[in-house]
């Protein structure tokens, strides 16, 4: 049945049974119908047979979706054709020989032409060449392709260039290359260097400005032969060093370490050997404060005092806070004796009455088990 049919059957029913058409407010569910073949839907969505006029326009609407879904074809397949002109283009230029490509021909290759350089093109530029190149084309190399530069161009590339590299490029770069520019890198850059690359970096490019700009993790890659080798130039690490490594600290570099400044001892205060207490200056036992001394073990505070009570080493008279360190040493929590542990708690014992209670209980289940054994069944 049709929806105009449904229609005026309602309209009747409400006739018939004395309603007003007038009022009638008829909401009919939508349904979506499809239309057979040869018929079309008008604008409240009844089909009905389709004239010349309801073709035409079907076939203009057809034609309308068609061409729009191949413009959208045609621009992808129009990049993708546009990007592969771009590459044989370079690929012509190289064939003819990289080192006579213009520096004009350099700033114009595309982004997204560099990923497709191969490496031994990229060995091929000149000195020359590689300062040309955009702080925007040297970020779009690969890192793999970072890691083709030749020992010969990493020195040509400018600061802006450097710059422009970032922490995964870093990462790639062969020791070679980063002992090139090491000091160079930013802070964030100085932060992507793998462990490899740390332990692989001679202590002679390892300055006081590129340790202090390693992150806590990074300090503790540095072996112990590298921290030995560093000298006083170890100094901005030493908070972030592991316990290993800084029991690997030398007499110099304990004597470089500064007392005073809470943020970098506080925290190794705990790792220093007796030993290492006895490489202590004067003037560095006279900075501890009282928050270090508490701190320490009882064997570091045993070192501690005897170079204190050492007059040959240290006395009042160039020391006048020794009387108070030696106090503080006493006082400090590892120097406490131990407290007692507590008395184990007495057992409580049984009352007379309690003992009488028990044994008449006893008594009374031993007599209920004889009684019950010796029950006979008549």
């Amino acid at each position: 049945m049709k929806r105009s049919q449904i229609s005026h059957l309602i309209v009747l029913f409400m006739i018939v049974m004395g309603q007003s058409v007038q009022t009638l407010d008829i909401k009919l569910p939508k349904i979506n119908i499809k239309c057979p073949s040869g018929m079309v839907k008008d604008k409240n969505g009844i089909c009905h047979i389709a004239t010349s006029k309801d073709i035409a326009a079907q076939k203009r609407k057809a034609a309308s979706q068609q061409a729009n879904k191949d413009v959208k074809t045609s621009s992808a397949e129009l990049a993708t054709l546009q990007q592969q002109c771009f590459i044989d283009q370079f690929t012509m230029l190289a064939a003819a020989g990289i080192s006579g490509i213009t520096n004009a021909q350099i700033e114009t290759i595309p982004t997204s032409v560099i990923p497709a350089i191969t490496n031994d093109q990229i060995a091929e530029f000149t000195t020359v060449q590689i300062p040309v190149f955009t702080t925007t084309q040297i970020a779009a190399f690969t890192p793999s392709q970072i890691a083709a530069f030749t020992t010969k161009q990493i020195p040509t590339l400018t600061k802006a260039q450097i710059g422009a590299l970032s922490g995964a490029q870093i990462a790639a770069m062969t020791i070679d290359q980063l002992e090139l520019i090491l000091t160079n890198l930013s802070a964030p850059q100085i932060q992507a260097l793998t462990i490899n690359q740390i332990q692989g970096l001679p202590t002679t490019s390892l300055t006081s400005s590129i340790i202090s700009n390693l992150t806590k993790a990074q300090a503790q890659f540095i072996t112990p032969a590298q921290i030995t080798a560093l000298g006083s130039a170890i100094q901005p690490a030493i908070e972030n060093l592991s316990p290993a490594q800084f029991l690997s600290l030398s007499q110099t570099q304990i004597q470089t370490i500064s007392i005073s400044n809470p943020d970098q001892l506080t925290p190794q205060i705990k790792n220093l050997s007796t030993t290492q207490i006895g490489y202590l200056l004067p003037s560095q036992i006279a900075a501890i404060s009282e928050a270090q001394i508490n701190a320490m073990s009882e064997s570091q505070l045993t070192a501690l005092k005897a170079i204190l009570t050492n007059p040959g080493i240290i006395t009042t008279s160039n020391d006048p806070q020794l009387a108070t360190q030696i106090s503080e040493i006493e006082s400090a929590p590892a120097n406490q004796p131990a407290a007692p542990a507590p008395a184990p708690a007495k057992k409580k014992t049984e009352t007379e009455e309690t003992k009488i209670k028990k044994s008449n209980d006893q008594a009374k289940d031993f007599f209920k088990g004889k009684l019950k054994v010796g029950k006979i069944k008549m």
